[in-house]
């Protein structure tokens, strides 16, 4: 097994720590065989496909491992901000190159099938053995070709379907892309946990409250406890941001719930 760069960060009392702020008796039910619920998402490292006896074994301890793991990690080595808008921009150009890409294959193929027998001798030089060797690429070429273009057509519909949801550039700082993708994955957890779709709520005096608050709470309160690096936690201030972002990612689930038909 490769060398991880970043141990598990929660401890089996951290665990036990979260199944009690998700209302489980034990952190045990976090590796449970349930039900799967109805047009919750998949995620890669979460729940798996129903199997055929309709029930889903869904690893709920190894995702809260590997996205505070994946936070961590980024938290260490930052990666470059770049422009709020530019991810639009930068699909766009990997779109026009996807597409190509996807014709130069074909075209190497197709120019390889139309080489007369001639052209080989030219090109190898009588010789059997680079004969042999401009058989193998022309081979290779057209079997690359057919698995490459299947991949690359996969991820153009991914990125056509992606460009029309994102915003044009309205300038300022970027978003903070790692606590975003941090807070949603923990929102997934909480769904397959619970069965119950992530929602938020204030108390009278402006206090965040309920349970998902208190889910969040307690993965980044144990969190903070395994690394000096600041998180967003540990006063009335940070909190509020947290609670605005996490609302953020809330809204932004809902909207592309609306967006994604139904199969």
């Amino acid at each position: 097994m490769r060398q991880l760069p970043v141990p598990p960060p929660y401890t089996p009392d951290d665990l036990q720590a979260i199944a009690d702020a998700l209302g489980l008796p034990s952190p045990r039910l976090l590796w449970a065989v349930a039900l799967p619920c109805p047009g919750a998402p998949m995620v890669m490292g979460e729940p798996s496909p129903p199997g055929p006896l309709d029930v889903t074994l869904y690893p709920l301890a190894t995702a809260l491992q590997e996205s505070a793991r994946d936070y961590l990690m980024f938290l260490r080595h930052p990666a470059p901000r770049g422009s709020r808008g530019s991810g639009r921009a930068v699909l766009t150009r990997m779109g026009s190159t996807v597409k190509r890409i996807r014709r130069d294959l074909e075209s190497l193929t197709a120019d390889f099938q139309a080489l007369d027998s001639e052209t080989y001798m030219a090109l190898t030089a009588s010789s059997l053995t680079q004969y042999e060797q401009l058989r193998h690429l022309e081979t290779w070429a057209g079997t690359q070709a057919e698995e490459e273009v299947v991949k690359l057509q996969w991820f153009l519909s991914r990125v056509e379907a992606t460009l029309p949801s994102l915003e044009p550039n309205p300038g300022g700082r970027p978003s903070n892309y790692a606590l975003h993708q941090f807070l949603r994955r923990l929102c997934f957890v909480y769904e397959w946990a619970t069965g119950q779709r992530p929602a938020l709520s204030r108390n009278r005096v402006g206090t965040p409250i309920g349970p998902l608050w208190r889910f969040i709470a307690a993965c980044f309160t144990q969190l903070q406890e395994r690394t000096t690096l600041q998180l967003p936690w540990g006063d009335t201030r940070q909190e509020a941001a947290l609670y605005e972002q996490l609302r953020a990612v809330l809204t932004r689930a809902k909207q592309l719930r609306r967006m994604t038909p139904r199969v």
